[in-house]
C-alpha cells in the first residue's frame, strides 16, 4: 500500500513538473512571437552631437524611410502608416552644454491610441548615447572690445554700439540693445547675435551671450519738481530775469502807460528809455505733459510770476507783474539748459495764475517752492 502511495506521489510530481515545463515553453514561445511581431526602433532615429567640449549640442533625426518600410512589412495601410510616422517624436533628456563623457537618453514617443488601433508594438524605444569626440575650445569675452554710447535726452535717449574688435570672429558679431529708447537708470541688455558654426570653427567658447549695462550720463528733461535743487531754481530765475530784461527793453512802450496804480500821470513814448528794478518772485509752477498725452517731454515749461518795478527815464512809473515761461528744460550734468524763454506783462498776480492754469489745463501742474 505504501509502495503504491509513493508511486502515485512521484507520478503527481512528474505531472506537475511537466505542466510547469509546458507553461514555461509556451511563455518563451509567446515572448519570441511577441518580439518577432515588435518593430525594432533602434535604427529609426539617430542622435548626433556637435560643437565644442562643454558646449556641445545634441540633435536627433527620425529615419522615416526605415520606419515606413517596417510598417509596410506589417501590412499597414500606407496612409495610416504615414499618419503614425508623423506622430512620432524623439525627446532628449539633455541637448545643450554637453561635454565629453555626458550620457544622453533619447526616448521615442508616439500616438498610443493609433498604435493600438494598428496593433503595433515596439522595442528599443529608448537609447543611451555617451558624448565623445568634442574638441576643446578657448573661452573668450566677446564684449571686451565693444563701445556703448548713450545719446539724446532722457527719457527718450538712444543706444549706439561700436564693435572695435579686430578678431576675425568677434568683429562679425552683431550687438543690439534690448531697448531702443532709454532713460537714466535703465538696466538694459546688450545682446550678441552670431553664427555658432563660426564660433566652432574658431574653437571659441562663448560663455556670455548678453551683458547688462546701466544707462547713465544722459541729459534729462525736467519731469517733476523734486528733481530741482536750489541751484537749479536759481539758474531758472536767472533765465527768467534775462527774458524780463529783453521783454521790457522792447515791449515796455506798449504797456507802461496802462499799468494799474501808476506813480505818475506822465505819458511815455518810444523815445523814452525803459528799465526795471526789484524783481520779486511770487510764484512758480512746473508744467509737464500728462502720461496719456502724445506730447514729448520737451514740452515741459517752468512758469515764474514776478513783480517788477518799472522805470522810464530813471523815474519809477509803478509796479506790475511779469509772467515768464521757460520751455524745454534739460538737466545736463547738473546744469540747467532750456530751449527758449519768453515773458509777458499782466496786471495782477491772480491774472497771471489764471493764465497759467488756463493755458496748461491739459498738463500736469506742480507749484514749486521758491522761498
Amino acid at each position: 500500500m505504501k509502495t503504491q502511495l509513493k508511486s502515485l506521489m512521484e507520478n503527481k510530481k512528474l505531472w506537475l513538473f511537466a505542466i510547469g515545463i509546458t507553461v514555461i515553453i509556451i511563455a518563451i514561445i509567446a515572448i519570441i512571437v511577441s518580439n518577432n511581431n515588435k518593430i525594432d526602433l533602434s535604427n529609426a532615429y539617430v542622435v548626433t552631437v556637435q560643437g565644442l567640449d562643454t558646449q556641445g549640442e545634441a540633435d536627433v533625426q527620425i529615419n522615416k524611410e526605415n520606419l515606413e518600410a517596417a510598417l509596410l512589412s506589417k501590412k499597414i495601410d500606407p496612409f495610416l502608416a504615414d499618419s503614425f510616422i508623423d506622430s512620432i517624436k524623439c525627446n532628449l533628456d539633455k541637448a545643450e552644454n554637453l561635454k565629453n563623457g555626458d550620457e544622453i537618453v533619447a526616448k521615442i514617443d508616439y500616438n498610443q491610441a493609433l498604435a493600438s488601433q494598428l496593433k503595433l508594438s515596439f522595442k528599443n524605444t529608448n537609447k543611451k548615447i555617451v558624448v565623445s569626440g568634442l574638441e576643446k575650445g578657448k573661452e573668450i569675452d566677446i564684449f571686451k572690445d565693444i563701445q556703448v554710447d548713450f545719446t539724446g535726452t532722457s527719457p527718450s535717449g538712444s543706444v549706439s554700439i561700436i564693435n572695435k574688435s579686430k578678431d576675425p570672429f568677434i568683429e562679425n558679431i552683431d550687438f543690439r540693445p534690448s531697448k531702443d529708447e532709454v532713460k537714466n537708470g535703465d538696466k538694459i541688455e546688450i545682446i550678441a547675435s552670431y553664427d555658432k558654426n563660426e564660433a566652432i570653427k574658431a574653437k571659441y567658447l562663448v560663455k556670455e551671450y548678453s551683458k547688462e549695462i546701466t544707462v547713465t550720463g544722459l541729459p534729462e528733461y525736467l519731469q517733476k519738481a523734486s528733481q530741482l535743487t536750489s541751484e537749479h531754481i536759481a539758474s531758472l530765475h536767472q533765465h527768467a530775469e534775462k527774458s524780463i530784461q529783453d521783454y521790457i527793453s522792447t515791449a515796455a512802450p506798449y504797456f507802461i502807460n496802462h499799468i494799474p496804480n501808476r506813480a505818475t500821470s506822465e505819458l511815455f513814448t518810444l523815445a523814452d528809455k525803459y528799465s526795471y528794478k526789484n524783481i520779486n518772485d511770487q510764484k512758480a509752477f512746473l508744467i509737464t505733459p500728462q502720461k496719456s498725452s502724445d506730447l514729448k517731454y520737451r514740452n515741459n515749461t517752468y512758469c515764474l510770476i514776478s513783480s517788477v518795478d518799472l522805470y522810464a527815464d530813471n523815474k519809477k512809473v509803478g509796479t506790475t507783474y511779469i509772467l515768464s515761461e521757460i520751455k524745454g528744460i534739460i538737466i545736463n550734468h547738473g546744469k540747467i539748459e532750456s530751449e527758449s524763454s519768453s515773458s509777458q506783462q499782466v496786471d495782477t498776480l491772480e491774472e497771471a495764475e489764471n493764465i497759467v492754469e488756463g493755458s496748461y489745463k491739459d498738463f500736469n501742474l506742480e507749484q514749486v517752492a521758491i522761498k
